[in-house]
């Protein structure tokens, strides 16, 4: 008969659940007695696998390596030993070593001398994913990104041809508008239990070439161990944005695109009260944009139903006059915080705790005297940095670099010494980082260029008799690929302006006088065919030709935009105006 020792069984027991590896696959392992005929004097067998399945029980077809270990003729017992297996030639990703032999001495010990067989259960492989430029086609009829999944079988660290496993097409809408994708490193947590891949999908409205809170639509995870189609293609919304294509059969032709209309806008009767400022994102993680109010008093918090329908969440949040508010994951826990500037005071930045309940930071900012804040990676290092425009002229603005947890460092740069009525940020000379733009209230505007570290130099500048430009709304208005400024006026005499670009930086008047009053413009295409179109400037809704040229379309609205995004769910974009939701038709 075989002989395990007490101590052993237990081991043995642990075991079998085995540690996962770094994908999701769980290593099982199962113990069995030996059939008589490969083992008279009696023994057992051992197998080991990956549970493909996830059911908990290592199945016929899961076993990948198997082990019989035989009591000698003399009856003397086998033995059995598990053991951790670091990364290493035996196992790419670590697992366990298994060490059999014949306990000779009989001391219940399998000592070096009495090991006859070693095998090694190694953890599973890591899904790998590669991403490329999908070239107008029968896949993406306007283009698009190409998604490649599988395993590293081999544990080379790259996704072979043969080891592809799945195929995704993210394409861009059928008028054209670009899709963005930001693929970053998932840690092992509840996302993807043993780490994978993060898949942010949008729709790049302003054409800056990131996405913010508003233009993020989907955001799908690419787990290891699992090749991530099945759970992509579940998670597509339909009747909004329509996400992607997936070639396993068991998924249509689907694109992502706004869904079409009139660019009409109609009152829904809702009313927010008094705000200073509001900052639009999903806040409470359920898919639809709630709204983050900035008051003259205490801010607060309203929750969307997903139909547009919100409610106050009884928030009350500070004392201070708000005069910017921001929203962005500053914490790095995947849901969006708020940064807030007060004119008159000291910043603040409000945490989020996923489900929209907000706690004031304990950082105490120096500085008492902030007009507006952009946020944006200005040093490259993957957390949301501060460029916080001044309130009054005579004191600079300052760059406030993140260190990944919500903490902000002052860089020790001081840029200007104007009153800045607003900043924000885009690529404007086409180096791949993030710029700024400001408002010099009553002096005109000023480009501030970055060398990719979050160090800022002076780029064009502009003196303008215009007075009093409050507002910057960037985009690409031209569709010939770099970044445009709208930049609007609150005096209630001077015109509006459009700039436009030359792809290095430096702007130039367009010509076109786009209204009187600009205070919260904003660029997005609101009427889905693939321009950016603009609103609140006066209070008109400006239709884009395509090429850059504006015409009124001539609704009459509440002056004030200061949201726009898709707050029903129909695919089209909505605003809020001056704290009533208008929704587009």
């Amino acid at each position: 008969m075989k002989r395990i020792p007490p101590f052993l069984l237990v081991f043995l027991t642990m075991a079998c659940s085995g540690t996962d590896g770094k994908n999701a696959l769980q290593q099982l392992v199962n113990v069995s007695d030996a059939d008589p005929l490969d083992c008279p004097q009696g023994g057992y067998v051992l197998q080991s696998g990956l549970d493909a399945n996830s059911d908990g029980t290592l199945d016929a077809s899961e076993i990948q390596a198997q082990t019989t270990v035989c009591n000698g003729a003399d009856g003397t017992g086998a033995l059995l030993v598990l053991s951790p297996e670091p990364e290493g030639s035996n196992c790419p990703y670590g697992g366990q070593r298994v060490d059999s032999g014949l306990d000779t001495n009989g001391d219940g010990i399998l000592d070096a001398g009495e090991i006859q067989n070693t095998a090694y259960v190694c953890n599973g492989v890591t899904t790998l994913m590669t991403s490329s430029v999908e070239a107008p086609g029968p896949n993406c009829p306007q283009g698009g990104e190409k998604i490649v999944s599988g395993q590293d079988s081999n544990g080379n660290g790259t996704l072979d041809p043969e080891e592809a496993g799945s195929t995704l097409y993210i394409c861009h809408g059928s008028n054209g508008a670009d899709t963005l994708t930001v693929a970053t490193m998932e840690g092992a947590g509840e996302n993807c239990a043993s780490g994978g891949q993060k898949l942010e999908i949008g729709q790049d409205h302003d054409g800056d070439g990131t996405l913010s809170p508003t233009e993020l639509f989907q955001t799908v995870y690419i787990c290891n161990g699992d090749d991530g189609i099945s759970k992509i293609c579940a998670q597509t919304r339909v009747g909004e944005y329509i996400i992607l294509k997936c070639n396993d059969g068991t998924g249509a032709n689907i694109y992502v695109g706004l869904a079409p209309s009139s660019g009409t806008f109609i009152n829904s009767g809702q009313a927010l009260g008094a705000q200073s400022r509001l900052a639009i994102g999903d806040l409470d993680g359920d898919g639809d944009l709630d709204l983050y109010v900035g008051r003259s008093g205490a801010d607060g918090v309203f929750l969307n139903n997903g139909s547009g329908s919100f409610f106050d969440t009884g928030q009350a949040l500070g004392t201070k006059p708000s005069s910017n508010v921001q929203l962005g994951d500053l914490d790095g826990d995947c849901d969006l915080d708020a940064f807030v500037t007060h004119a008159f005071d000291i910043n603040e930045v409000w945490f989020n705790d996923g489900m929209g309940n907000f706690t004031l930071g304990p950082q105490v900012f120096p500085f008492a005297t902030s007009s507006c804040v952009a946020l944006g990676d200005l040093d490259g290092d993957g957390d949301l940095d501060a460029f916080v425009g001044n309130a009054v002229a005579g004191s600079p603005d300052r760059v406030w670099l993140n260190d990944g947890t919500g903490v902000f460092v002052d860089s020790g740069q001081t840029l200007g010494n104007d009153f800045t009525g607003y900043v924000a940020l885009a690529d404007l000379d086409g180096d791949g980082d993030l710029d700024a733009m400001v408002n010099i209230y009553g002096n005109g505007w000023r480009v501030w260029l970055n060398d990719g570290t979050g160090v800022f130099t002076p780029g064009d500048e502009f003196v303008s008799s215009n007075t009093y430009a409050s507002r910057i709304a960037l985009g690409d208005v031209d569709g010939d690929g770099d970044i445009d400024a709208f930049i609007g006026f609150d005096n209630g005499t001077d015109p509006n302006l459009l700039l436009l670009n030359d792809g290095d930086g430096n702007f130039t008047d367009s010509g076109q006088t786009l209204g009187i009053g600009g205070l919260h413009a904003t660029l997005a295409d609101l009427d889905g065919d693939g321009d950016l179109d603009l609103i609140g400037s006066g209070t008109r809704v400006w239709r884009n030709n395509a090429s850059g040229l504006f015409t009124d379309s001539g609704q009459l609205l509440t002056d004030g935009v200061q949201a726009v995004g898709d707050l029903d769910g129909d695919g089209d974009l909505d605003a809020v105006l001056q704290g009533t939701v208008w929704f587009n038709n």
